[in-house]
């Protein structure tokens, strides 16, 4: 330690903070001649032999220790179980007291079953004075309670559907999503997106169960509606359109729409497409929207498409009107990975979902929006094409006669159990009673 006894030819002088300063030790020893020194191993006596004076010893009177407890603060459920440390820097041993709950010898505390603010002590039993608190604050648990719960949706076969739900509760919550009741591997997180839906997942139930502190607390069902999609109704505008440049650094460039109208249109969306040709010397400056007749917009492009190199020539989104970047929630790849230049082509998919838009009324005004947020650079809109599939429910009139009745069911046994696709009505590959479910909706 610090600590240091030298024994000199004036006496025994000792030294607490390891020499900084020295002072005369032993009260009544001659100041002498020391010629040995014996310090016990606990620092609790020292002997000292002097030069025709005698063999001396000195008792040191013990040093109570300061106490330190970790932590110092805690936050704890009702029940909960916690260990508590407490250090004594010098003489003495630890014990522990505590309120709101109980504590061991060792440090380990329980919560009681009552909230509230409490405390564990760590007291030095050889000087009750000393002693070190820890702040501890106990609270109830809180079950689980949804604010958002996963709604029920139609969506095109090939494609996919998302469930989300918000929840909050006491601990980490963990989540576990089920189809029909039954757990889909993999499906932890607060959000769910299917595989591809085939028809035979239309009428499936989906649930979020998510699990607190309390316990686990089912969502409320959400039913998912797979219908089919009809023939494709398209709008097109090929008048090239300036896209100004930022006005600042800091503030984007005026909104520029470009309408596409689109009528005729029975049922309501489900599938969008956009293809686009659009020229721009670094097309990473453009927030890129579609917004639907009702105004409801999606982003397609979000500063995406540009690496560190700018090029006033190649830099485009599609190379001609016929030659496009194609925004669809099928494409392979996201559009934020694509680079420019060269010109970007290709089917991609955008920063957010276009089914956003699905169940929507596909007839009237649509717009794709530019807006500029960066300077120095500028570009035009060149073409577009935007490509609506409204829903359509599956067709029972299985034999072609132009009227859905009994005659059909009869139809729908003869093939029972074949692989007929008039009659695979899901398309699974195989005629069966998830099939008949369909036709018997559909009668």
């Amino acid at each position: 330690g610090n600590t240091v006894y030298a024994a000199t030819w004036l006496g025994v002088y000792r030294t607490t903070n390891g020499g900084t300063t020295w002072s005369v030790f032993g009260t009544g020893l001659p100041q002498g001649r020391a010629t040995d020194i014996w310090v016990a191993p606990d620092s609790s006596s020292v002997r000292v032999a002097t030069w025709g004076r005698g063999v001396w010893e000195m008792v040191n009177a013990p040093v109570v220790g300061t106490v330190n407890i970790t932590p110092a603060t805690a936050f704890l459920y009702t029940g909960d179980i916690a260990t508590f440390t407490g250090t004594v820097n010098g003489v003495g041993t630890v014990t522990y007291t505590a309120t709101g709950g109980t504590i061991t010898t060792g440090g380990v505390y329980t919560a009681g079953s009552t909230a509230g603010d409490y405390t564990v002590t760590a007291t030095n039993a050889a000087d009750a004075t000393q002693k070190a608190v820890a702040n501890l604050a106990v609270v109830a648990p809180q079950p689980v309670t949804f604010s958002t719960q996963p709604q029920g949706m139609t969506a095109a076969v090939g494609h996919k559907a998302t469930f989300t739900v918000i929840a909050s509760g006491s601990g980490t919550l963990t989540y576990q999503w089920k189809k029909g009741g039954v757990a889909i591997t993999g499906a932890t997180a607060a959000s769910y997106t299917t595989a591809a839906l085939t028809l035979g997942d239309s009428g499936s139930s989906y649930t979020c169960e998510v699990t607190g502190r309390v316990g686990t607390v089912a969502s409320s069902p959400a039913t998912l509606t797979v219908q089919s999609l009809g023939p494709a109704v398209t709008a097109s505008n090929n008048t090239v359109t300036l896209i100004p440049d930022a006005v600042s650094a800091t503030t984007g460039g005026p909104i520029i729409d470009v309408p596409f109208t689109v009528s005729g249109v029975s049922g309501n969306v489900g599938e969008v497409t956009f293809s686009l040709y659009l020229t721009h010397t670094y097309v990473g400056d453009l927030v890129i929207s579609l917004v639907a007749p009702d105004n409801s917009p999606v982003i397609l492009s979000n500063m995406a498409g540009s690496g560190a190199n700018t090029s006033p020539t190649g830099a485009a989104l599609g190379t001609s009107c016929g030659s496009y970047a194609v925004f669809s929630d099928l494409g392979a790849s996201s559009i934020a990975g694509q680079v420019s230049p060269p010109a970007i082509v290709g089917t991609f998919r955008p920063s957010f979902p276009l089914d956003a838009f699905n169940g929507k009324a596909p007839n009237g005004v649509w717009k794709i929006r530019f807006q500029d947020f960066g300077l120095g650079d500028t570009g035009s809109f060149q073409c577009g094409v935007l490509s609506v599939k409204p829903l359509v429910g599956v067709s029972v009139d299985l034999n072609g006669d132009g009227v859905t009745d009994l005659r059909d069911l009869l139809f729908f046994a003869k093939y029972y159990g074949t692989t007929n696709a008039i009659c695979d009505l899901n398309g699974n590959g195989t005629v069966n009673d998830a099939d008949l479910a369909l036709l018997l909706a559909g009668l």
